[in-house]
């Protein structure tokens, strides 16, 4: 699983290109919050101008009112003059209200240009954001591999440890027996070549000599079919010469030197040997 993680991993092409550095989007949102609030407060001020000239053509209208009202009721000129000069004097100070606003109002700057620029500015920020996950995705890779890899030499290390005590038990055996060695890998050689090169009667003759060396009491050979008699004969004359060694030979469809014959699937006492 630590090899194909590791895989996997690696797999994950570099993205093309410089990395990009992050940016800051934070003051640049915060500052045209300020604007569009203060774009706010232009717009009602705007608002409030027109309200006031509104009121100064409705204020016009009444004075057109009053006039016709001077031609038609002299009798009340008096009055009437009077209220005129009041509907006059509101209406200057309407005017000069309304003309204060609009002063006011032209002298706001403008923000339409430092929004626009801002909302750029933004959205090249968003597009470096996402030029950047691929990035993310290389770096996650590049520490998916480097677990991987550190995992993979942690089992190697181990199998390596595990061979190293394997090599080092079989070294260590004492099996006294003629031209019978181990290889640096562990593997057994018999004069210098490897044991499976050896003829079959070498190999019988090796297992007789470690049978008794390490004093196991016994030897098997389940492979009797591919000895000749004179084999038999001479592995029948090593026995007797070490009666603390047994040597049970298996084959088919012989005789020979023994104690026990198999006819038909029974077992029958042989000659005694």
């Amino acid at each position: 699983p630590a090899i194909s993680e590791q895989r996997k991993a690696r797999g994950v092409p570099r993205p093309e290109g410089e990395r990009p550095e992050p940016v800051d989007t934070v003051a640049a949102m915060a500052e045209v919050r300020r604007l569009q609030a203060q774009d706010k407060e232009r717009a009602d001020a705007a608002r409030e101008v027109t309200q006031a000239l509104r009121r100064v053509e409705i204020t016009d209208r009444d004075i057109t009112t009053g006039e016709a009202k001077a031609e038609e009721l002299r009798r009340h000129l008096s009055d009437v003059e009077t209220d005129l000069a009041m509907l006059r004097g509101r209406r200057d100070e309407l005017q000069r209200d309304a003309e204060a606003k609009a002063t006011a109002a032209g002298a706001m700057p403008d923000p339409t240009e430092a929004i626009e620029a801002y909302m750029a500015h933004i959205a090249s920020a968003e597009a470096v954001a996402r030029s950047l996950r691929p990035w993310e995705a290389y770096d996650g890779a590049q520490a998916d591999a480097e677990r991987a890899t550190a995992e993979a030499a942690r089992i190697t290390a181990a199998v390596d440890a595990v061979e190293a005590d394997r090599v080092a038990l079989i070294e260590a055996a004492d099996i006294p027996v003629p031209g019978l060695s181990f290889n640096p890998e562990g593997e057994p050689i018999y004069n210098g070549r490897p044991l499976e090169l050896a003829s079959g009667g070498e190999r019988v003759r090796i297992a007789l000599a470690v049978a008794k060396a390490a004093g196991l009491g016994f030897t098997l050979i389940d492979e009797g079919d591919v000895l000749d008699d004179d084999m038999l004969a001479e592995i029948d004359a090593e026995a007797r010469q070490d009666p603390g060694v047994q040597v049970l030979i298996c084959s088919v469809g012989r005789s020979g030197p023994g104690l026990v014959q198999v006819v038909n699937g029974e077992a029958r006492e042989g000659a005694a040997a």
